[in-house]
């Protein structure tokens, strides 16, 4: 192996190792989510729309999508009902009708096929003394936002199998190019002992 070779299989080397990892991180980030983290939502049946910069996969009963709501006074499961995909879309309607803070929780898969998931907290106001009705929630209009805070690091998906699976082809395509750099050294080595003889 010439030293051409060697500095261009030495190029290949860094430049698939630097690159893999990157790609394997490029899936679905929120871009926005409503209720917004931090933000107040009068009481009732509340819309929940979670928007990713990318498609997310689709499936005909959007498997592997789920959005779980925690009353974190109660700790009680929120009654969450209707959750599909809809394109970049990620979307369900909850019955919020206790006054306090409440932790979301969703999980779904970008169209890479890496689940992703996060969750965050916002505030449900009730000074009507709502109560919650009965029966399915799809259908029912949303209700106003009250107030509304931007989404704070709610699209930072918490899955690295992506950096590992990087890391992986990195160092595979190190151990290929070390083999064929050891292979043609000891022929050339062989070559000359050869010739010496």
């Amino acid at each position: 192996m010439n030293k051409l070779t060697r500095f261009f299989a030495a190029g290949i080397i860094v430049v698939a190792t630097s690159m893999a990892p990157t790609a394997s991180f490029a899936h679905a980030d929120v871009v926005s989510s409503n209720p917004a983290a931090g933000s107040t939502v009068q009481a009732g049946n509340i819309d929940i729309d979670i928007e990713f910069n990318e498609d997310l996969l689709q499936s005909p009963d959007s498997s592997g999508s789920e959005i779980q709501i925690v009353d974190n006074t109660t700790k009680e499961l929120v009654t969450v009902d209707c959750v599909r995909v809809d394109g970049a879309h990620l979307i369900a309607r909850a019955a919020l009708f206790a006054n306090g803070p409440v932790t979301l929780t969703w999980r779904t898969v970008a169209d890479d096929g890496h689940p992703i998931s996060e969750k965050y907290d916002f505030n449900v106001t009730n000074p009507d003394g709502l109560n919650k009705g009965t029966g399915s929630l799809c259908g029912i209009e949303k209700m106003d936002v009250v107030a509304t805070a931007p989404a704070k690091d709610a699209g930072k998906g918490n899955d690295s199998s992506g950096g590992l699976l990087g890391l992986g082809v990195g160092v595979a395509f190190i151990v290929v190019f070390s083999v064929i750099g050891g292979i043609q050294t000891k022929r050339r080595l062989d070559k000359e002992a050869r010739k010496n003889k």
